[in-house]
């Protein structure tokens, strides 16, 4: 259940022959195995369901999963470049793939047919396969309030961080551009997702990049030469599944469809020889780039598609992009590791102008911003890139059998206003946006933005920020990791349901990954995507009154209830706004005269005592006169503190008596708390001891209800045979017992398959229509059960 099967497809040899003298580009005729209207392979699942409900048992399907073009490969880094680093298998005999990962337990069918062009339609027999359980938990889903996640039957809280793309200090994007990015920087990418699940990360985010694992670049509609990429992402992750990582998958990086894009020339829209390809010598360089297949190769005898934005709206360019979309979703939504499904980066940044020219001051190559269309020209672009948006996700979900959350991402705020509503398109799940700001008041701000969205008649659905950040050159280098550490731990107690911060801000930041951890102690196992969970008003008293802003912030969620009065939960984080990037500096640039703070910006640290608050930090509606009890702990490091107790009285407010000094510097500037009624529960137990199979909670309350009655025996099983069985099994029971029992056949996963009752000393079960496999039958009378295991083969 929940893993991967994976079926291999092979054709006649004059169909194998046709595609690969297309991947090959060598001989006629071709058949192109990227493009579905030449090659087309589905599989078509149905799973057996036993239940004799209101709706019947039966066959239940065709689960439609398409097939996908397949070259293996070994990885050789000490090959020659890039070639020779990526070895293929010469004995795949399999080029065509169907990967599929069951949701039920129990007997499935299946059959794989393939439209090929000027070949006709192939079709399989039909063939069974029997699903048997599994400890993965499952796909990560929208929790049932709509504003946070659940994975299985278990809440999940994404914490983590942005490793945007394979890149490391000796190739990628930190040092210019290659074809693609070397073999051995894979092998680093996987060394940062151990050290990244070793801190603690259950969630990272993952940019489908051209220079690492995107399949479509150079060439329009045909992957070939790029099916190393895909390979690194298989390997990318079987990874992830294999440290525990959820991946929040984004599909598109926007530089491709920038207009001469600064850093990345050689990924971007803009060919040799465009007018904006830059003054020598900052042109690109002749007989090299290319462009991007969308701007060369569509319409090209009329010169392709002139700028980005013509691509939003062009039918060709939307029939290539839905086979790559179709390519990418069946080749990896299969796995659980695939948590999220993120359509395009920073989408409202679509189609930006960039002009290069030679500054002879200072003999450098300077990128100046011309054009953006989305803020240029937003009555007739912000409905396209909805349009755009709403088609592509739309497509997404028709094949989204897993029902993966899909989100759409931009650069701050979407322009709703000029038409841009895709947050509140059906088809997209989950709103986004990146949110780089170094204000004081950042925390306090969003909280407002994320209640706004989610207020909105469409807006029922997890707000999210998949990148949040400075957003300031310059200022990664001395801080102390100060604004890693507020972002990361204030964020999920604004009402955002996850925020990564992006990666490589810091030069060595995987010393504050193990914060990442802390944060994911505190907020596992909490019911938040059940439980009316929500975020409070952010509490900001006005202490003291010499300063200019406010330096002390409370952050949290509460669970309400309906009952006005009913006692509730809530945990958070009180903050010293003084401890922030200005008072931690270590020194240039931070004291520089352009990266100067205004006013409202914190210049010296400050320390605090609680009585000095003026018992202003207060969780209102909490119900009156109810008893509570207050957990803390140390934000950046997750020691215990000493609990405190409070009483609601009639104002029903929970004091937040914090018990010890609240530092300005980075011993304990943060304290985080956990609010719990006098005998409530906060969290879901630990999985390990309650996590039980359906037989074994029968077999303990049974225990606890019958429990000086279990060694009365009125009933006695001489038989159960044939075992194993191939068809039917039969049961003698002791004669003359005289007893009703109730039996019931499940499989190992508890699911009922047949239950029935029975008075007489014999009867027979049919196990005929299941799959091989063990299952379990338990026979009970009103004092007695047994649970006995049948073999099916």
């Amino acid at each position: 259940r929940y893993e991967k099967l994976e079926l291999g497809v092979r054709f006649p040899d004059d169909v194998e022959t046709e595609i690969q003298n297309f991947v090959q580009d060598a001989g006629t005729p071709k058949l192109n195995p990227f493009e579905p209207d030449e090659v087309d392979v589905k599989a078509e699942f149905w799973w057996y369901n036993p239940s004799s409900g209101p709706f019947g048992g039966g066959w239940v399907g065709p689960v439609t999963v398409y097939g996908f073009y397949f070259e293996d490969y070994h990885r050789n880094t000490s090959g020659t470049y890039p070639d020779g680093q990526w070895i293929v298998d010469p004995d795949n005999q399999y080029k065509f793939r169907v990967r599929f990962a069951p949701s039920f337990t129990g007997l499935w069918k299946c059959k794989v047919t393939a439209d090929i062009s000027g070949h006709g339609s192939y079709v399989t027999d039909e063939f069974t396969f029997n699903c048997v359980p599994s400890d993965n938990p499952g796909f990560l889903r929208v929790g049932d309030n709509k504003r946070y996640f659940r994975r299985g039957e278990e809440p999940f809280f994404p914490v983590g961080h942005n490793l945007s793309w394979p890149r490391n200090n000796t190739y990628g994007w930190d040092v210019g551009f290659h074809p693609i990015d070397p073999a051995p920087v894979y092998e680093t990418y996987h060394e940062q997702m151990e050290n990244l699940a070793a801190s603690g990360a259950n969630y990272f985010r993952f940019i489908n990049s051209p220079w690492a694992t995107d399949i479509e670049f150079e060439k329009l509609g045909n992957y070939s030469d790029r099916m190393r990429h895909a390979w690194e992402m298989d390997q990318i992750v079987d990874k992830a599944e294999s440290l525990g990582l959820l991946m929040h998958w984004n599909l598109d990086i926007g530089t491709a469809f920038n207009d001469r894009s600064p850093g990345s020339s050689w990924w971007d829209w803009t060919k040799e020889g465009d007018p904006n390809a830059g003054s020598v010598p900052c042109a690109l360089p002749p007989g090299q780039d290319k462009g991007y297949c969308y701007h060369t190769q569509i319409n090209p005898a009329s010169g392709g598609l002139p700028k980005p934005v013509d691509f939003l709206t062009n039918e060709e360019a939307h029939h290539y992009y839905k086979n790559r979309l179709r390519y990418l979703v069946s080749r990896y939504s299969y796995s659980t590791s695939i948590g999220m499904i993120e359509l395009f980066s920073e989408v409202n940044g679509f189609g930006k102008e960039y002009q290069v020219n030679y500054d002879l001051i200072d003999s450098f190559c300077v990128s100046t911003h011309v054009a953006e269309p989305y803020l240029d020209d937003p009555v007739t672009v912000c409905p396209e890139v909805y349009h755009w948006q709403d088609t592509m996700c739309s497509f997404i979900q028709l094949m989204n059998i897993y029902n993966h959350p899909v989100a759409v991402s931009y650069a701050g705020a979407p322009n709703i206003g000029a038409g841009d509503v895709s947050f509140f398109s059906p088809n997209v799940d989950v709103m986004s946006f990146n949110y780089y700001n170094i204000h004081i008041s950042k925390w306090e701000d969003d909280h407002d933005t994320v209640l706004y969205y989610q207020s909105a008649p469409d807006g029922h659905k997890p707000f999210m920020h998949s990148e949040v950040g400075h957003g300031i050159t310059g200022f990664e280098s001395c801080d102390g990791d100060t604004r890693f550490v507020k972002d990361l731990t204030l964020a999920p107690f604004t009402g955002v349901a996850c925020a990564m911060n992006w990666d490589w801000q810091y030069p060595d930041e995987e010393e504050a990954w193990p914060h990442i951890g802390v944060l994911r102690n505190f907020l596992q196992g909490l019911k938040l995507d059940e439980e009316d969970w929500r975020a409070g008003v952010p509490i900001v008293p006005n202490y003291p009154d010499n300063l200019d802003d406010d330096p002390i912030e409370v952050y949290y969620l509460v669970s309400k209830q309906t009952a006005t009065n009913a006692p509730r939960k809530a945990v958070g984080v009180v903050s010293n706004r003084t401890y922030n990037y200005w008072t931690q500096n270590t020194g240039s640039p931070c004291n520089s005269e352009d990266n100067t703070p205004s006013s409202s910006e914190y210049l010296f640290s400050l320390d605090f005592e609680y009585a000095d608050l003026n018992n202003s930090l207060k969780i209102p509606e909490m119900g009156t006169f109810k008893d509570y009890n207050v957990h803390w702990y140390n934000a950046l490091t997750g020691d215990t503190l000493p609990d405190t107790h409070d009483n609601t009285g009639a104002s029903g407010k929970v004091e937040l008596a914090y018990p010890d000094t609240l530092t300005g510097g980075p011993e304990q500037p943060m304290l985080l708390f956990e609010v719990i009624w006098e005998g409530g529960t906060l969290k879901k137990a630990d999985s390990s001891s309650t996590d039980l199979g359906m037989l074994e909670v029968e077999d303990q309350l049974y225990d606890s209800v019958n429990k000086e009655d279990n060694d009365r025996t009125d009933f006695e099983v001489i038989r159960i045979a044939p075992n194993p069985t191939s068809q039917n099994v039969d049961i003698l029971l002791k004669a003359g017992t005289g007893t009703e029992l109730t039996w019931r056949l499940t499989d190992l996963n508890g699911k009922v398959l047949q239950n029935g009752i029975t008075r007489t000393a014999n009867f027979r079960v049919d196990l005929s229509v299941y799959g091989n496999g063990v299952y379990c039958l338990m026979l009970q009378s009103a004092t007695k059960k047994e649970v006995y295991k049948v073999v099916k083969q």
